[in-house]
């Protein structure tokens, strides 16, 4: 780790562009994080390891010269010991870069950690990307991008877009239309109550209610 943080110090020396880091994780750390080994490398930085994302960001070769920082936030994530919803793991993350300093790119998995659990819920799906669509726009350290577009009906990770494999629309994509269009036509975003898909929001123009219908496909929105 410390050649690679001299090289990439020496590299932020001759470039003029943002920098976001993040952290590759082998197999072998799933396995510690899971118990089990899987054959995959994923990547990105989990809020609850601060020890270490401020030990790298304090190095005299990277001080300063690292704009943010990537994270994965998915359905099965545990900090300290608690299994998180969305919109907790990215209050943590606000909280962290706050902190830090710097800005967040969250990668928004609509799997678990697990690569043969197939996720195929509509449901949950539009829950998981409005939530995300909305926490976006209340905290303002964080872009989020989520994964994944097309259906993936196949290989690791079998999960739900919001297109399918012919490119036809999911419900989920016509809810990730109306969320953005809503959250980019307000400013000064802040959520007043948030519980099961129903978010409560306090913005320049006025509060609005936000909520998903039971079978988690349609919204309501209520302007107050």
């Amino acid at each position: 780790i410390d050649l690679q943080v001299v090289d990439l110090g020496a590299v932020l020396d001759t470039i003029k562009l943002p920098v976001y880091l993040s952290k590759l994780r082998s197999g072998e750390s799933m396995r510690a994080e899971t118990g089990r080994y899987y054959h995959v490398i994923n990547q990105g930085f989990y809020p609850n390891e601060k020890v270490e994302i401020q030990a790298l960001l304090s190095r005299n070769e990277l001080r300063g010269k690292i704009a943010g920082l990537v994270f994965r936030v998915h359905t099965e994530q545990q900090i300290d010991d608690q299994k998180k919803t969305i919109w907790g793991q990215m209050q943590n993350i606000q909280a962290l870069v706050e902190e830090c300093q710097v800005n967040a790119h969250v990668h928004l998995r609509l799997m678990g950690n697990n690569p043969a659990q197939e996720r195929w819920n509509e449901a949950q799906t539009s829950q998981h990307l409005v939530e995300g669509i909305v926490a976006c726009a209340c905290l303002p350290k964080l872009t989020v991008f989520a994964n994944t577009y097309e259906d993936n009906d196949r290989g690791y990770f079998v999960r739900q877009g919001v297109i399918d494999r012919l490119s036809n629309p999911r419900p989920a994509l016509g809810l990730v239309k109306q969320v953005n269009t809503i959250m980019q036509s307000r400013t000064n975003v802040s959520c007043l109550r948030r519980d099961i898909n129903y978010w409560h929001l306090e913005t320049d123009q006025g509060q609005i209610e936000i909520l998903l219908n039971d079978h988690q496909t349609k919204l309501k929105i209520n302007y107050i």
